[in-house]
């Protein structure tokens, strides 16, 4: 399997010191790399502009394409910047390609243009955007292996200025190896019990974290793919506690539901060996379900959890039971 480090963290690096491109291509499809990557060069882009550019975000097959197209033409003499960020960039609608790989060879300077690949399948326009080596800088998002979590781990508390002893985080990649999002799911867990400390250690990890991964996203995502709702809820539940966002939730119910719709289609069942169970339980058990209303519904939760005083709960457990019932 590809792997991301030590280029992964170098190119956050150079991303961080300001060294930007107007277009990215972010190639691998774990969630928690694109995640990252897409709120480094957000950032960076942010404080170079002094000001909040204006965001968008698309979906391939779920959001509409001419708009996200046309918007990259569309840019008047007066106006602001803006970041484009299109996730399952193969799915874009055929009739619309060449528009794209235009504005790629000739970028707009007002619009700082991030595409996600990996989680749509084999895709000629995606071959041919790895190609354009002049005009799209590539980072690697590829799931990287456990020998090298520890590298993301420490990132990701250098961050909140914590440490963690080495037999610490040793034993927490061995409890959490499954994936990499249970290991930082566990580790936001740890940051909460620790408190005021500032460095985890082995005792707190075997205290907390204990080898249990009933409750790690991927037996959530395998939970919903089996419709099955008891699980789902309690796994969900647990989950939050741990500190899972809805978005999170949210990014990772799109790439389910991305998957079972599409099943077969891209290639999904022999390429994504991690997910393609629930691909194909998914596909079993939601044949006849309204795609377009799902979507809909993940988007409304998605944008109810930046602007409604609710809790995680208090989205989640509907969405669930719309979802599954």
């Amino acid at each position: 399997m590809k792997v991301s480090r030590p280029g992964f963290l170098n190119e956050i690096a150079e991303i961080e010191k300001g060294n930007l491109s107007p277009v990215y291509l972010l190639y691998g499809g774990d969630l928690y790399l694109e995640d990252e990557a897409i709120k480094a060069i957000c950032q960076s882009y942010d404080q170079r502009e002094a000001g909040c550019p204006e965001k968008q975000i698309f979906y391939g097959e779920i959001d509409n394409s001419r708009e996200f197209i046309d918007g990259l033409f569309s840019i008047g003499f007066f106006a602001t910047r803006k970041t484009v960020v299109y996730k399952n960039i193969g799915k874009l609608d055929q009739n619309l390609r060449n528009r794209l790989l235009k504005f790629v060879d000739n970028p707009d300077p007002n619009i700082l243009l991030i595409m996600t690949a990996g989680g749509e399948g084999k895709s000629t326009l995606v071959d041919k955007l790895k190609k354009m080596s002049k005009g799209v800088k590539q980072i690697s998002t590829w799931t990287p292996k456990p020998d090298q979590f520890g590298d993301l781990v420490r990132r990701h508390l250098d961050r909140v200025n914590c440490a963690i002893k080495p037999e610490a985080l040793s034993l927490l990649i061995d409890l959490t190896d499954d994936s990499l999002s249970h290991t930082i799911a566990e580790l936001e867990k740890l940051l909460i019990y620790i408190g005021e400390r500032k460095t985890i250690e082995k005792a707190d990890v075997g205290l907390l974290v204990g080898g249990d991964k009933d409750y790690d996203m991927h037996n959530f995502i395998e939970a919903v793919a089996r419709r099955n709702m008891n699980d789902s809820v309690k796994i969900g539940l647990a989950l939050i506690r741990a500190n899972n966002s809805i978005p999170y939730f949210i990014t990772q119910l799109y790439d389910l539901f991305g998957g079972i719709w599409d099943y077969g289609g891209h290639g999904q069942k022999e390429k994504f060996w991690k997910k393609s169970n629930s691909y194909k339980t998914g596909n079993s058990n939601y044949r006849d379900a309204d795609f377009e209303t799902i979507f809909a519904r993940l988007r409304e939760v998605d944008l109810q959890s930046k602007s409604l005083n609710l809790s995680a709960e208090e989205l989640l457990i509907p969405l669930l039971y719309d979802i599954i019932a």
